[in-house]
Parts: C-alpha cells; sequence; structure tokens
C-alpha cells in the first residue's frame, strides 16, 4: 500500500514557535502510533478480560461488574470543567502528560489489594472500583485535550487513513497483550482452584502499570499545534451551548451515547454468561478477546482508507446498520463439543468457544469501524474555536449516556439469578440475561442511534449515497471495493478500478475520479477522463472542461472523444473555439463529438464550413455530424458530396451519411449488404413491399405500378441513372396526393436528384448511388 503520509502539508506551527514541517509531521504522527501500542497492555488489562474476571473472582454482582464500565464512563463528565481549564493554558501537552501518568501508576494498586484484604476481601471489590473511578477521572480531565491535540495536528485528507492505520497496529500490540495477559491467568490458577491464587492478576496488573507510563513517555516526543482560542467576550453558557447548536455536532453525540448505552448494556457480560454457563476458562475467554482484537486488527487496515473514500457518514451508518447482527450467535448456542483437526491429531473445543470466536472476529472488525467513524468526526465537526470544550462536552455527554447501560446490564443479570425463565431456545438452552442484552441492543442501536446519525448532513461531495447502499447493497459492494484497488500502487488495478466506475456511473466517486486526472501514469488518466464523461455528471463536466483548456494536458483529445457521451451544453464553447481555430485532427474529432452528443444549435456553423472545406477528410467528419444531428438543410449539400466521391469505399461512407438523414441508416447498411452478397436480391425484396404497400394503399394504383417495374428493370439493366430517376418521378406521383404537408427531406432530395443524374450515365459507383434513392424512397413511402 503507498504511504499516503508522505503527501503531507506542514500544518501548523508548535506552541513553541517550531514549524511543523512534513518530515516532523510524519515523524509525530509514527510516534503516537508507537506509543498506543506501547499502552495496549494497560488498556488490554484495564479494559478487558483481566479486570472484569477479576472482580468475577471476587464473587461481586452482576450490577457491581457492571459498575466497572459505568464509572468509566461516567468518568467523563469531568471533561467539561476540565476543559475550561484547559484552553486557559498555553499548552495543553505537559499538564497532559503529568496527569495521564499519575493516572497509569495508580494501576500499581490493584495487584496489592488481595494481598491488603486477604482477611476480609468484601472489601477489596469496593477499593478496586475506587481505583478505577479515580483512575478513570485523572484520565478523563485530560482526554479532551489530546483529542483536540490529534485533531489539530492531523490533516484533514488523511484524519481517515491515519486513525484506521493507528487502529490496526495497535491492535497487534493488543492482541499479543491480550494473549500474554490470559496466558498469566491461566499459568496462575485462579481463586476457589485448587492451588489457587490472585497472582496472576497481581502480575498482569503490574505489567500493565508499567506498559501504561512508558505510552506517556513516547508520546510525550509528539509536538503540539497551537491551539485556536474560543472568541472573546462569550460568558460559560454561550461556550457550552455554542457546540450543541451545531446540529450535526449535536446528531453525532446523541447519537454515539445511545451507541455507548447500547453496547454498554451487554458489553461486559458475554464473558460471565460463558464462564458461568459453560465453565469456559480465562484461556479460552482470551482466545475470544483476541478474535475480535483481531478482527479489529485486519479491519483496520482498509477501513480508514474506505472512509476517507465513501464519506465518513456513509460508512458510520453501515457499520452501525450491520455491527448488531454480529449478536445473532448468541441465539444459537448450545452445550455440545466439536472435535477439529489439529497439527498432532485432533482438538475437542466447545461448541460455544467455537461460535462465539468466529463471531467476535467480525464484531471486533465492525465495531472497531463506529469507533473509527466517532473520533474522525467528532473532531471534523466539533469547532476549530475551543475545539478542546468541544471534544470535552461530546465525550462528557457519551459518557453520562453511555453510563447507564451497564447498569442496565447487570440489573438484568442479577434479575434472571434470582427469576430463572422456564423458556428454551432452538440449542435446548435457557433463555437467559445474555439474549436480552443483545435484543435490547439492536433494537436500540437501529431504532434510535442509527436515525440519529443519519441526520448528520453531507460532509463531502465524494461522499457516497445512502440510498444507494440499500438500494442495491450487491452493486454497493463492488464499488467499495473498486475504490479500495485505487489505493493500490499498479497501475492496471487502478485503471481498472476508474474503468468499473465509469461502466456503472457510479457518480457518488466524481470527487475521487477528479482527484486523478493528475495521475503519473497516462492508462490511468485516460481511463479517469472515460469514466468522467460516462457518469456526466455537472460536477464530472466542469472538471472534464477545465482539464482540456490545461496547456499542459496530454488529455485533450480524449476528453473530446468523451465528451461525446454528454449532452451538457456546457461543452459547446469550448469545442466550437477549437472547432473554429484547432488543427486538422482537432477540428475531426470536435465535429464527431458535437454530431454524436446531438448539439443541434452548432448545425449551421457546420454546414457553412462544410461547404467551404476543401480538404475531403475534414469535410467528411463535418458531413458526419450534420448527418448524425439530422440536419435537414444539409440534404442538398450531402447530397452532392455524395455525387462527388471518388472511390467505392468512400461512396459507400458518403452513401450512409445521407440514408441517416432520409431514413433509417442500419436498413440502408442492410440493403447495402444484401447487394453485395447477391446483387438484385436486396432491391427485389425492398421492391416487393412497396408493391404491396401500394396494392393496399392506392387499390393497385398502375402508374405507381408501372413506375416500380421501371425501377426494377433500370437497376437490373445497371443504368442506375434511369433508376435514380424513376424513383424521383414515383415519389413526386406518390407525394402529389399529400400536399397539405410541409416539404420534408425525401422532397429536398428527390427534387435534386434530375440536377444531378441522367438516365444511361455512366458512373464508376452509380450503383451505391442508387441504393440510396431506393432506399430513401422505401423510407419516405412507407410513412405516406
Amino acid at each position: 500500500m503507498p504511504d499516503h503520509f508522505n503527501t503531507l502539508p506542514s500544518v501548523d506551527i508548535d506552541t513553541a514557535g517550531g514549524r511543523i514541517t512534513q518530515k516532523r509531521l510524519r515523524t509525530a504522527m509514527r510516534a503516537s502510533v508507537t506509543s498506543s501500542a506501547l499502552g495496549m497492555l494497560w488498556f488490554a488489562v484495564a479494559f478487558g478480560v483481566p479486570t472484569t474476571m477479576f472482580m468475577e473472582a471476587l464473587g461481586v454482582s452482576g450490577v457491581l461488574i457492571g459498575a466497572v464500565v459505568t464509572v468509566q464512563q461516567l468518568a467523563m463528565i469531568v471533561q467539561i470543567p476540565a476543559a475550561l481549564l484547559l484552553e486557559r493554558l498555553r499548552e495543553r501537552k505537559k499538564v497532559w502528560a503529568v496527569v495521564t501518568m499519575a493516572h497509569r501508576l495508580m494501576w500499581f494498586i490493584p495487584p496489592v489489594l488481595p494481598f491488603l484484604f486477604k482477611h476480609n476481601m468484601a472489601l477489596a471489590a469496593p477499593v478496586m472500583l475506587a481505583v478505577i473511578g479515580v483512575s478513570s477521572i485523572l484520565l478523563q480531565t485530560v482526554s479532551a485535550a489530546w483529542m483536540s491535540w490529534m485533531a489539530d495536528l492531523i490533516p484533514d485528507p488523511v484524519k481517515g487513513r491515519f486513525w484506521g492505520r493507528r487502529q490496526g497496529v495497535v491492535m497487534v500490540a493488543f492482541l499479543i497483550s491480550t494473549g500474554f495477559a490470559g496466558w498469566l491467568l491461566e499459568r496462575f490458577p485462579a481463586p476457589g482452584e485448587p492451588g489457587g491464587s490472585f497472582t496472576g492478576f497481581a502480575i498482569a496488573f503490574s505489567l500493565a502499570a508499567v506498559f501504561g507510563a512508558a505510552d506517556i513517555i513516547v508520546h510525550c516526543f509528539v509536538p503540539e499545534p497551537r491551539p485556536e482560542k474560543h472568541a472573546p467576550g462569550e460568558n460559560l453558557r454561550e461556550r457550552l451551548g455554542a457546540s450543541l447548536r451545531e446540529k450535526d455536532f449535536l446528531w453525532l453525540t446523541l447519537s454515539m451515547g445511545m451507541w455507548a448505552f447500547s453496547v454498554g448494556s451487554v458489553s461486559s457480560f458475554g464473558m460471565v454468561y460463558l464462564k458461568r454457563q459453560f465453565e469456559v476458562g480465562y484461556g479460552a475467554l482470551t482466545a475470544i478477546s483476541v478474535a475480535a482484537g483481531i478482527g479489529t486488527a485486519v479491519a483496520g487496515a482498509f477501513w480508514g482508507r474506505l472512509m476517507d473514500r465513501i464519506g465518513c457518514r456513509t460508512f458510520g451508518a453501515v457499520m452501525m446498520t450491520v455491527a448488531p447482527l454480529t449478536g445473532i450467535s448468541w441465539f444459537i448456542l448450545n452445550d455440545s463439543s466439536l472435535t477439529l483437526p489439529w497439527i498432532t491429531g485432533s482438538l475437542t473445543c466447545p461448541q460455544p468457544v467455537f461460535i462465539i470466536f468466529f463471531s467476535s472476529l467480525a464484531a471486533g472488525a465492525f465495531y472497531s469501524g463506529v469507533g473509527l467513524c466517532q473520533f474522525n468526526l467528532a473532531g471534523t465537526i466539533a469547532p476549530k474555536q475551543g475545539r478542546t470544550l468541544a471534544m470535552a462536552i461530546h465525550w462528557s455527554v457519551v459518557g453520562a449516556m453511555g453510563a447507564a447501560g451497564p447498569l442496565c446490564g447487570g440489573r438484568v443479570m442479577d434479575w434472571f439469578g434470582s427469576h430463572p425463565v422456564t423458556m428454551t431456545l432452538p440449542g435446548g438452552l435457557p433463555f437467559s440475561y445474555i439474549h436480552v442484552m443483545v435484543l435490547f441492543h439492536s433494537l436500540t442501536v437501529w431504532l434510535a442511534a442509527l436515525p440519529l446519525f443519519v441526520k448528520i448532513s453531507k460532509r463531502d461531495v465524494r461522499e457516497m449515497s445512502l440510498r444507494r447502499l440499500v438500494g442495491n447493497p450487491l452493486r454497493a459492494m463492488s464499488t467499495l471495493q473498486n475504490m479500495l484497488a485505487m489505493d493500490t500502487s499498479s497501475p492496471k488495478t487502478r485503471a481498472k478500478a476508474v474503468r468499473n466506475f465509469g461502466k456503472y456511473r457510479t457518480s457518488e466517486v466524481t470527487g475521487v475520479l477528479m482527484s486523478q486526472l493528475d495521475d503519473a501514469r497516462a492508462e490511468v488518466r485516460e481511463a479517469v477522463v472515460d469514466a468522467l464523461g460516462r457518469i456526466g455528471t455537472p460536477e464530472a463536466v466542469d472538471a472534464l472542461i477545465e482539464k482540456m483548456d490545461d496547456p499542459e494536458t496530454d488529455l485533450e483529445h480524449a476528453i473530446i472523444k468523451t465528451l461525446r457521451k454528454t449532452r451538457d451544453p456546457r461543452i459547446v464553447p469550448p469545442l466550437l473555439r477549437r472547432l473554429r481555430e484547432g488543427e486538422k485532427s482537432m477540428k475531426m474529432a470536435v465535429s464527431r463529438t458535437l454530431g454524436e452528443a446531438g448539439h443541434r444549435h452548432v448545425a449551421p456553423e457546420l454546414l457553412a464550413l462544410f461547404i467551404a472545406e476543401r480538404d475531403p477528410k475534414l469535410a467528411f467528419a463535418y458531413a458526419e455530424a450534420l448527418s448524425r444531428l439530422h440536419y435537414t438543410p444539409a440534404v442538398d449539400a450531402l447530397t452532392r458530396f455524395l455525387r462527388d466521391a471518388q472511390g467505392a469505399g468512400g461512396s459507400q461512407r458518403r452513401a450512409l451519411l445521407l440514408a441517416r438523414l432520409t431514413g433509417h441508416p442500419e436498413r440502408f447498411y442492410a440493403l447495402l449488404s444484401q447487394e453485395e452478397a447477391a446483387r438484385g436480391e436486396g432491391v427485389d425484396m425492398l421492391l416487393n413491399r412497396l408493391r404491396k404497400k401500394a396494392k393496399k394503399t392506392a387499390g393497385g394504383d398502375v402508374p405507381t405500378r408501372s413506375l416500380l417495374k421501371k425501377i426494377e428493370t433500370a437497376f437490373d439493366d445497371e443504368n442506375y441513372g434511369a433508376a435514380i430517376l424513376y424513383c424521383a418521378e414515383l415519389w413526386r406521383h406518390t407525394r402529389g396526393a399529400d400536399q397539405a404537408r410541409g416539404e420534408t427531406v425525401a422532397d429536398r432530395f428527390f427534387a435534386l436528384c434530375p440536377e444531378l443524374w441522367r438516365a444511361g450515365e455512366k458512373r464508376p459507383h452509380g450503383k451505391t448511388e442508387a441504393l440510396v434513392a431506393i432506399h430513401a424512397l422505401g423510407e419516405a413511402f412507407t410513412r405516406v
């Protein structure tokens, strides 16, 4: 994959007055990713299996297990007062570093709790909860500052790619950390088991604190751009309400709050259900957590690129729609085991572990997509002035709403513990609290969070339509695949993706294609031009016209050719300018484009150029455009043009142009082909149809039958001039019965025939000319 971070602009000045150059910015972004990877051991312990299982090992209730997440969510409320304070400071980084370091070092306390309270373990749980609460408050005090710092640092064009790449890297670190933590818990038996103790938990928490502190130290090397201060004179109420008065910011905040609430109501309890219902060990629980991390890491490799391509709003809506569907797996579990092939034989795996492992892969991918979207949109929508406070308000509201979810889930879990339900699922298991939580989560997302999210207005002209995704999911998936292919370094792959966009007229990618008009490879540039022409939106046409006027472009001829696919009248002025001033090949290309695109108002100028032109190639180009435009006044000039043909090929090509004016060109081409295959066959068939037509309409009109016979005889005798004159005479005879009609193309053509052709005149291409007259007679005769 090409490194998109190598083309970053110099975005800002840091708090010390130094420039954040392109090189410095790339280094900073990589340092941020590296530090976050180091902090993943702390994250895997504090927000993963070890903390949940530590509380479960202490024998606490479901409400207290849920309270672990609740206090972490409620701590977000402190972001608002903290942001008001931090916005007064010249630098965010120093305060962030001190406070966050204290927050990480607090995780040296949990390892000693079981030993301090070994004679009264009932006190260990509330103290652990207090540690989590104080640590979370310290973290949330500076979280908004960090997020606004990153929003100021990362340029908008690559925000999605940065967060996606960061997620992919840190999730690999998370997998390693989670696996290591799970190994530790398996290595040291849990309390309640023979020889069990809290030693595994103590080591895991201690290492988490060490790596968490290392995360902060490394991140201190990331520069901080100067923040934009809020407008002076605004009172506190105005500042607090300014962000939420921005409708998009309000919809995003409420939507993510409902999302956090629904996710929190189920996320902490799946592991508990597996352990209590199926007696799944820590190793298997860790493997499931690792599966979710794998899904997140794999998805992070391209979620960011996809989000930049289709638009953050569309991407988020898709993720929120699909993610809850992974919860179906909880309804198909049973008590059976599966025998799986293994390197040294076979492996017996409980069916619930197998099912939830693979559903966690998908869940990790889709749920992480929502998180990426939230980070990206929050930083984009939040106003630059006072961004720290805006981010604090967003995360505080989200945290306050999300805090209720785990408590609700805990109450549901405790209620089922005291009120067993007799209903069973198809797999034979009793309907339990986890199933209620999954259903509640799904309905809350689809009926509340998602409708609020789609209220956010369109952020980018490149954004893919939600209606398109819903209306044709298969086509949408193809579009997404082609968008990802656009990021490859292979010109053939990129050109193929571009051609697919044109083939399906994918208007949503117009902005993306416009940015590729200056691609280094000619095959990609030409594919982009063709695709924009096929799409034909006003934006696409504007881009093509602008590029056509670029004095350094090599795409002028390709653009003129592709404009044949659009009838947009704005293309006419630049094309006429080239028709008048361009060189020969340019004039030929322009005249064909004007003809095929159907711009009839240019026909008089084309006719004047055609009559005055002495170059046969240019004259033919003008003539072809006039015939495609069906410009009746051009009949005289095109008839003389046919009469003056010098070669057999030229005669047939000119005849086809005239046939397009006098009737259907495909029927003339069929007549011409029949005559080449078997002389007289096509003419006989056509004249027989005319006889039948005359018999029905004129009651066997004798002059008509006589003239049809004379045409046939003259053509058979190769007296082509006479055949043409008899066609003109028959037309005058037939036309005399309908003088009320205005002048037609046939009238003008047949009126000119006596002047140009004589009976018995030997002409090299008389047969082709006679076929044009017979075809014109047949076309006009059938319309009388």
